[in-house]
């Protein structure tokens, strides 16, 4: 039986989509989760202190080009490890390595790491196909590339999946999808029970948003009217959003938040910005509309500094 470890993204639906589809397709695999900038560090302490695996898996995230350059002068580990990303910062270097498999969009439309994980395993044949499966990989992909906003069908239950993951956290909801996955497979379908989580999540949600939109700063960041509003994590989609669905009140042109339960700032477009471009220069990457950096990053302390003088002189 081979020994199966699995890298992905620990902080959204699509990298927990890996970890799903990863329990549906082996058994018992190891699952390390990953932040946005730790993947590298995680990587190299594990293979370097456990034992070989037969099949590494890197599901919605990509090991930096320095280490990819190590991985593939490695037979043993370049024969083994298979990355699945769909990040376009990524694109032009580290998805030039063949173990690397960097698809942003295709025939079939945008990707996301579930999807691209996805069609390896039932290709492969590690998993089989199901309505189920096919319904839970596309909501998970429309919500992950923003592009359930467009989806006039599907939209709202990929909207209310993501909601369930806020409502519960990732290893419940990992428990639940998976359950669901199983109990179901013609069908990707909430009980009754998953569906007053979510709408009892929504009610509350939706009161702590408006508290924090009260709180946004707004401050000059090259040049760009930039709203500033430190927040956890799980608001930093939503309270976006509801701007940009109130045509943008502020006039900003996006949000940056340093995250309280995490490491990161991130960045959401509330107008037509290139954040893939903005993180990078602050160490980090991502989306166009979806991006972020560590909050360890030089340039960004001179910018927080700054900010945090401008706001004291203005009170």
């Amino acid at each position: 039986m081979n020994k199966v470890l699995i890298f992905t993204h620990g902080i959204d639906i699509d990298g927990f989509g890996g970890a799903i589809l990863g329990k549906l397709a082996f058994k018992n695999p190891k699952i390390i989760f990953a932040d946005n900038f730790n993947l590298d560090e995680l990587m190299i302490n594990t293979l370097k202190n456990d034992a070989p695996y037969d099949e590494i898996y890197v599901t919605d995230h990509c090991p930096s080009y320095t280490l990819c350059e190590k991985i593939d002068s490695s037979k043993a580990l370049s024969s083994v490890i298979k990355v699945f990303d769909h990040h376009i910062s990524r694109k032009g270097k580290e998805e030039n390595f063949d173990f690397v498999n960097l698809v942003v969009e295709n025939e079939h439309g945008k990707q996301s790491g579930t999807s691209l994980f996805y069609e390896y395993l039932v290709k492969t044949g590690r998993l089989k196909r199901t309505n189920s499966l096919d319904m839970f990989t596309k909501l998970t992909t429309l919500y992950d590339t923003w592009e359930w906003k467009k989806d006039k069908e599907l939209g709202t239950q990929a909207y209310r999946l993501n909601t369930l993951f806020q409502a519960v956290g990732r290893d419940k909801y990992i428990e639940i999808v998976r359950d669901i996955l199983e109990r179901n497979p013609n069908e990707f379908k909430f009980s009754t029970i998953e569906n007053k989580i979510v709408d009892d999540f929504i009610n509350d949600f939706n009161a702590k948003i408006e508290g924090y939109i009260t709180k946004i700063k707004i401050v000059d960041v090259d040049g760009l009217k930039v709203g500033y509003v430190e927040l956890e994590d799980l608001y930093k989609n939503d309270i976006a959003e509801v701007l940009r669905n109130r045509n943008n009140p502020l006039n900003i042109a996006y949000l940056m938040m340093p995250l309280k339960d995490r490491e990161s700032v991130s960045l959401r477009n509330i107008e037509n910005i290139d954040l893939a471009d903005i993180a990078s220069k602050f160490g980090g990457g991502g989306h166009k509309s979806a991006a972020s950096f560590p909050k360890s990053n030089e340039e960004f302390k001179l910018l927080q500094q700054e900010i945090k003088d401008n706001l004291s002189s203005q009170k």
